[in-house]
Parts: structure tokens; sequence; C-alpha cells
């Protein structure tokens, strides 16, 4: 009789902890299944209030014009294309001279509006192809060329806020414009109110960019940074 009571009692710990293991289990299960839906959630909220670009006017100048007859914009880049030599242990840039020559420019102009919701703190134009081509500023344009600088972003450092807009100017040389049949040649980087980087996909010289979408911030300063074209180059010296 003893022994039976004891294997009852015993019966029902194992039954109670037993259910107790499995309704923990499924508890920490539904709590997991919530988390992931209410972070999918969340990334569908700031994905949908996210910032965004959309060409609203495009000209395009051909070089022949008169270049200073054209207005000026917020963003002003000069395009130029680049071969790449070691020196020492580091590396340099040599461009053509004559693209300096501003007979032979060729300027295509943008008006962006900011259609998403999000306001924009800053943005930054970078040159995707990296064996193509360098971004400068025209104000330093002479002096970036001479000492053969590398260089593929150039950041615009002013709020665009929803609705608001802002104008980029893009220059070449006419004869030696870098032309991607397939692919982006430049991208936009959006760095948004709340921190978080967003990339566009920006098909200049034409009148294409694309949607934006979330990217992280290792993602953004590979874009930048010129060592990784170091290790690409033939070891070649002046």
């Amino acid at each position: 009789m003893q022994s039976e009571i004891t294997t009852a009692i015993i019966a029902a710990v194992v039954g109670a902890v037993s259910g107790g293991i499995v309704n923990f289990i499924l508890e920490l299960y539904k709590n997991k299944r919530n988390d992931k839906k209410e972070t999918q959630n969340k990334k569908e909220e700031i994905h949908k209030t996210r910032p965004e670009l959309d060409i609203i006017d495009f000209e395009d100048h051909i070089y022949s014009e008169n270049i200073s007859q054209i207005p000026t914009c917020d963003i002003e880049v000069f395009v130029a294309m680049a071969e790449y030599l070691k020196r020492g242990k580091d590396a340099c840039a040599v461009y053509n001279q004559e693209d300096l020559a501003r007979d032979n420019w060729h300027v295509f102009t943008y008006k962006f509006k900011n259609m998403g919701g999000t306001d924009i703190n800053s943005i930054n134009l970078i040159m995707s192809n990296k064996n193509k081509a360098c971004l400068f500023e025209p104000k330093s344009l002479d002096y970036m060329v001479k000492e053969g600088v590398i260089n593929y972003s150039v950041c615009y450092d002013k709020k665009i806020r929803v609705g608001e807009t802002v104008s980029l100017k893009l220059i070449y040389n006419g004869k030696r414009i870098p032309i991607s049949p397939l692919s982006a040649t430049m991208v936009l980087v959006l760095h948004d109110d709340n921190g978080r980087l967003w990339e566009q996909p920006f098909f200049a010289p034409d009148e294409k960019v694309y949607e934006s979408y979330s990217i992280l911030y290792k993602d953004f300063r590979s874009m930048i940074e010129v060592d990784d074209v170091y290790d690409k180059l033939e070891n070649k010296r002046y």
C-alpha cells in the first residue's frame, strides 16, 4: 500500500514537472514568435517612413554651352576619370589634364525632392566603380588633380526636410563620361534624422534613381575608403 502511494506521488510530481516544462517551452516559443513579429513590424514601419530622393527636374547641358550661364547648385561635383599607380607604399591617381579644360565640360543638373517620411541630415554622393573615376568639388579640382588625390565621395552636410529639394550639378569631360549599362555608376547615401543610413543607386548621368533601402555603417565606410584600391594595383613606380 505504501509503495502504491509513493508511486502515485512520484507520478504526480513527474507529471507536474513535465507539464511545467512543456508549458515553459510553449511560452518561450510564443514570446520568441511575438518578439520576432514585433521586430518585423518595427522594420516595416521604419521602411515606410524612410527618406527617399526623387528626381523632379533634370537638364542636360551640352559642353558647347557657356558653363558660366548654368545656375549654381547646392551640390557641385566634377567626375574625373583616373588611372591608379603605386608610389612607394602608397598609391596615387593620375588624371588627364585635358579634363580640366572648361571648353570640353559637359554638365548635367538635377533637382531632387525628399519624398520620404523622414528628414535627411546629410547626403553622400559616392562613385560606385572605384576602377573608373573619382569625385571632387570644382573649387578644389586643380589641387586634387595636381596632387593625385584619390577620393570617391562628396558630402552635402545640410538638412533636407520632408518635402524640401536639393540641387545637384555633375560636371564631366564631354569625351570621357563613365557609363555602366548594367549597374548604377553612383550611389546616394542618405543619413536620416534617426541616425540610420539609406542607399539609393543613382544611374548618372541619366535621369534615373532607384528607391532607398537600409544599409549598415560598415557598408558606407567600405564605399568611401581608398585603402582597398592599393591592393589591386600592379607594382608600378614613377
